[in-house]
This record gives structure tokens, sequence and C-alpha cells, in this order.
């Protein structure tokens, strides 16, 4: 076979191209000078990883908030218990039966691949894309708890039923608008009670009949007014006492009124009783004058006065003789039949007014506003929202200088013991390392390929400066190139805009921006934080194993919040101002490793200003730490032109410690 190889091209002779290159008819010979690796030369050439002197770990990028991905941490294996195989490419395969560590490994040279861990996990990485296509049925079953965090969209379609059976309770929390599009009907029953808060309006819209059956009492208490408007009939039937009172005036007004009732009153200081044609039919009247211009009566009981006792003298005149007056008719008196009921004056219309069952009722609805301050809490504490915060909020309101100097809502937070009382420490009690805004020094890469014995690990310095610069765009995700800006637009390879939106700090979505111009701003601005997020999700050194996570995203003030200009929550308005942090496999922020990111991202990212965060807000005392990312506005009349003055800050509860250097606060 050797007279068939091509010593100078080294590849087999009759094949084309690139067939066959690099092919000894030797096995065992090595036409790439690759072997051995760096790493081995004069040593054994048995793999590390065999011997146990490394561990081969698949890319895990960390946890997340409130998610630990409980990986026990590996030992080395033992020889010879370990089968391993390496490539020159970084390829790993491994079949460990090390006692109490048995597990088996396919990695990618990325670090995406299988592992099966010696406790009988499972741990699938990919460093780009999973995709899973099933020609049947799925079927999934899980015994314990499910965790699962997307910081992008969630699409599911489901082209049959989708039937969703839930043994507890079921949360929902969201952080923009639900909207339901439902084509059939809607059912819902409900065994026990039933409770809706809104902290705006509400709308309903009907466009057939709208049917409610209460078996119980039913109680609707109106603060404000109540119009009700309808164009038919409106019937109002009680089975018992029918009530309407008002304070100031009842208004009815009808071309027909009737009321009828066996015993009815009808009362009034003063006022208006009649109309021209309004006949009155009853049996007494009990009144003091009669003003009228006629009267008619079949037959009338009592006195007469005045011009009537003249006509009795005249008549009684005019039947005796001249001069005699001897007799006259007869003034005949009969006592009419009677009916008296109370009688009313001021006195007693004030008594039946305030004082009665039937009188004016007394409303009075959430006097001071409480029930309404434990729904809509924005007086209570002091503009800054209507609602309930957490840490991670009351952390992300703590940015701007004029909320800090808030004593209404800082007062209110520590009451509920969401911030701790010792937040005003303005110095921490022990902190560690310092780097100075100059370039650190660092290696270049842990691996390095290749025989060459001299070709050792360089050291280099940081070669980031302040300076006025183009930002290089990926035309792939240039903003200005991928339509109309809204949660999905990409940003980076598996990066979208969404991940900048629902920091748990404060989660808003893209919908009060209706200016276009105003969301590509936001969307090139947040093009930058993207290459930092890229930058630890590429890193294959020391942040291998660590999530950075969007802790507080765009920023969208309360409406009666008042920002400070160009503080941090200003910033973040525009996406300019970002705030991250770094987590383990548990899922907890990590100092140390915060604090080394930021060293990292000193020398290698181009941005306004930089700021390491540390505080004690947490009632417990326990020390948090972030960092708040600044990137510059473009300048006016450029599209990606900025000046990037690279300045670094440390912080320790919004107490500035340094504004040139980097201080690892400990804990």
């Amino acid at each position: 076979m050797a007279e068939n190889f091509d010593t100078t091209t080294k590849k087999l002779k009759g094949l084309e191209g690139n067939a066959g290159e690099g092919v000894d008819p030797d096995g065992y010979a090595d036409p790439g000078d690759v072997f051995p690796l760096r790493e081995y030369v004069n040593k054994p050439s048995t793999n590390f990883a065999a011997r146990g002197i490394k561990i081969n770990n698949l890319w895990l990028g960390g946890g997340d908030k409130g998610i630990d991905l409980e990986l026990e941490e590996y030992r080395g294996s033992q020889y010879p218990k370990n089968q391993v195989r390496e490539t020159i490419s970084g390829h790993v395969t491994e079949i460990d039966d090390t006692p109490g560590a048995e597990r088996m490994l396919f990695k990618h040279k990325t670090g995406a691949g299988v592992e099966f861990r010696p406790d009988g996990t499972v741990v699938v990485s990919a460093r780009n894309n999973t995709i899973q296509i099933t020609g049947g049925d799925h079927k999934v079953i899980v015994e314990g708890n499910g965790e699962m965090v997307y910081n992008g969209s969630l699409n599911l379609r489901v082209v049959g039923d989708f039937n969703l059976d839930v043994g507890g309770d079921y949360n929902v929390t969201v952080a923009g608008d639900k909207v339901d599009d439902i084509k059939g009907g809607y059912s819902q029953n409900i065994t026990k009670n039933h409770q809706t808060v809104i902290q705006k309006n509400r709308s309903q819209y009907i466009s057939g009949i709208d049917t409610q059956v209460v078996f119980a009492d039913k109680n609707e208490i109106i603060k404000g007014s109540l119009n009700l408007n309808a164009g038919g009939v409106i019937e109002y039937n009680s089975g018992d006492r029918f009530t309407l009172t008002a304070r100031n005036e009842i208004e009815q007004t009808s071309r027909n009124i009737n009321i009828a009732a066996e015993n009815i009153s009808v009362i009034g200081d003063s006022g208006t009783f009649g109309g021209e044609e309004i006949v009155y039919y009853g049996k007494t009247a009990h009144i003091p004058r009669v003003n009228s211009t006629s009267m008619h009566a079949t037959t009338f009981h009592g006195t007469l006065e005045g011009k009537a006792s003249f006509a009795a003298k005249a008549d009684e005149a005019g039947s005796a003789p001249l001069g005699t007056g001897s007799g006259g008719g007869t003034q005949t008196v009969v006592t009419a039949t009677n009916k008296t009921t109370v009688q009313t004056d001021n006195q007693i219309m004030r008594d039946y007014q305030y004082n009665s069952n039937k009188g004016i009722r007394n409303v009075n609805i959430d006097p001071g506003d409480v029930l309404f301050k434990k729904i809509n809490r924005d007086t209570e504490v002091g503009g800054i929202s209507n609602r309930r915060l957490t840490l991670p909020e009351v952390r992300s309101k703590l940015r701007d200088p004029k909320t800090q100097l808030n004593e209404t809502f800082v007062g209110q937070m520590v009451a509920e013991g969401v911030l701790s009382s010792n937040y005003v420490n303005a110095a921490p009690s022990k902190i560690g390392d310092i780097v100075s805004e100059g370039p650190s020094t660092r290696r270049i890469g842990t691996n390095v390929l290749g025989n060459n014995v001299g070709a050792e690990t360089k050291r280099y310095r940081g070669s980031v400066i302040a300076k006025v610069m183009n930002v290089s765009v990926d035309p792939v995700y240039n903003p200005e190139f991928t339509g109309k800006i809204t949660s999905n637009t990409p940003l980076a390879r598996g990066v979208k805009l969404a991940r900048f939106l629902g920091g748990y700090g404060d989660p808003i979505t893209l919908l009060h921006i209706k200016e276009e111009s105003k969301r590509l701003e936001i969307a090139k601005h947040l093009y930058m934080h993207a290459q930092a997020v890229r930058q630890v999700m590429t890193n294959t050194g020391n942040f291998d194993n660590y999530r950075l996570v969007v802790a507080e995203g765009v920023y969208r003030p309360h409406e009666n919040e008042q920002l400070t200009e160009n503080s941090f929550n200003d910033l973040a308005q525009t996406g300019r101002a970002i705030v991250y942090e770094l987590r383990n496999t548990y899922g907890e922020v990590a100092l140390k490793k915060t604090f080394e990111l930021a060293d990292y991202w000193k020398d290698n990212l181009q941005f306004e200003t930089m700021v390491l965060n540390y505080d004690t807000y947490d009632p417990s005392g326990k020390l948090h730490v972030q960092i708040i990312l600044v990137m510059p506005g473009f300048i006016p009349g450029t599209k990606y032109r900025a000046y990037f003055s690279q300045d670094i800050e440390t912080r320790y509860n919004n107490f500035v410690q340094s504004t040139n250097e980097l201080i690892e606060i400990i804990e």
C-alpha cells in the first residue's frame, strides 16, 4: 500500500480533492504532527480524565432565580476504570466505572452533549438550538416537580383538545395584558368563592342576553355614581320591601306615572300637588284654606261663614210681614264623617327623614379610603406603586435618588418587612480584592493544542479604552432590518429582545410604547447589551457553569412616579441601563464570580458606565450583588456611533464606595 501513498501531498494516490488527505499507510503514523498534545509532552499519554487529573463536564450555564439544577459535584475517576476517548478538536466520550461515580459522557467540543450522572440524572446540554421531532405520540412522566424558564417567547399550538388538570392551586402572573380569543363558548364552574380585584377600568360588551341568577343576597357597593340606561323596559320586582332614598333629590318624570297602594303617604314641608286636569278622590281633607274660583257639591256638611250667614238672615227677613221679622230660613248643621291621620309639621318631617327607618339612608362608603388603599396602594407608598412589591421590585425602585428620599415609600417597605432597616448602612463590614480602572492581567485560554513546548499560554492586558467609535452591527440582527420591533425581535444568536423585558425586578411589555421610532431606539441600545450577554454565553472558561440573568430590564415608571433625569431607571426607559445577576447551578447569586465578571467586562467590553452594586436590603441581612451596565446614547445624526467612556464604580446600599475601582465586598 505504501507505493500508493504520495509523501508530498500526504494523501493516497488516485483520490481527488481533499479525499484521503493526511492518510498515511501506517495506521500508527501522525501525518499532521499533532500528537502528542502540548499538555502530554514528556508525560504519560494516558488521558488526564482517565487518570482523574481533570474532569470533563458539559456546558450548563448555571441555574436561574429560584431554580436549582440540583447537580452534585462530581469527583475525579480512578484509573483504570474510566474509558476516555478525546479527539483532536475536543470531542469527548467517557464510560466511567469508578465506584460511587459511575457515569457516561458524550460531549461535543462546544460543551454540548449528554451526560448520565452517578445518581441516574440525565443532563442534556445544547449551546444552540434543541430540536425534538416525534413521529407518533409523546408521553412525559415526571415524578417530582417541573421548572421551566424561557428568556424569549413561548408559542404552543395544539391542533386538538388542550386538557389541563391541576390537583392544587393554579396561579398565573402576567406582567402585560392577558387576551382570550374564544371562538366557541366559555364556561366556569366555581365550587367556592370568586373574587376579582381590578385596579383600573372594566368593560363588558354583550350582543345577546345577559342573565344573572343569585340564590342568596346580592350587594353592590359603588363609591361613585351609578348610571343605568335601558333602551327598552326596566322592571324592579321585590318579594318584600323596596326602599329608594336619596339625600338631596329624587327625580321622576314620565308621560304616565301610576302609583297604587293599600296604604299611601305623600307628605312634605312644601311643594305642589295637582295640575290643571288633576281629579282628586278622597274622604277627608285637613286643610286650613281652599282657594277656588268655583265649587260644586251635592251635599255640604259644616258651617258656612261670610256671605252665607247674611243670606240666611235675608231669607228670614223676606218671609215675615213687613216690620215684624218673625221668621226666616233655618240653618241646618250636620257633622261630617271624619278620618284623622297624623298631621305633619316641620319637626315630624325632620324625624321622618333622618330618624325613622323609612327616612334618608346615610350612605358613607369606605370612609378614609381604607379598603381602596388595600387594593390601590398609590398613596400608602408615596406614589411609587399601586400594588404590593417584592424585594427585587423595591431594589429596582431604589435606583432613583427621588425614590431613595421618599420617606413614605421607604418607611412603608421597612414596616412591611420587605426592606431591611439596615438599608442606610453606608459602609461594608469587610472587603476583598480591589482592581483599578486600568487593565487587569490575565491569561489567554486554558488549553493549547499542539506539541510545541514553547507555546505557553500568553499573558495580556485588556485593550478596551475610552473612545468614540462606530458599533459594528451584524446585519442579521440589526434592529433596523428586522422589521417591526417586538419582544420576539432577535438581537444576537440566542438572545431575543424579550430577555430585557422580563426581568423579575419589574417585568414589562412594549405595549405602552406606541411610536415605532422609540421602539427602534430601545432595540438599538439593547443590541449592545446583547453582545455583553453573548460574551458570557460563549465563554468557555471562567463562566461555564454560571448564567447571566437580567434582573431589571427596560423600565416603565408608575404613573405617579417621578424619575431623576439620567438616573439608572431613567436611562433604563430607553434600554440604555440594564441590571444583571450572575447565578450558579444552585440558582444563587454568585458573589465572587460577579466580581470576576465585572473585572472581565472592564477589560473586554465597551460601555459607558459599569457599576458593581452590592446591598443588604434583604431583611435577613444577606449580601446581594448585581452589575448595572449602562450603554451610551448614539451621537445625533449617526446610526451607531457613540462615546464609550468606560467609567467604573462600586456601590454599597446605593452609597458610592469608589468611582474608579471595583471593590469586592465580602459577606
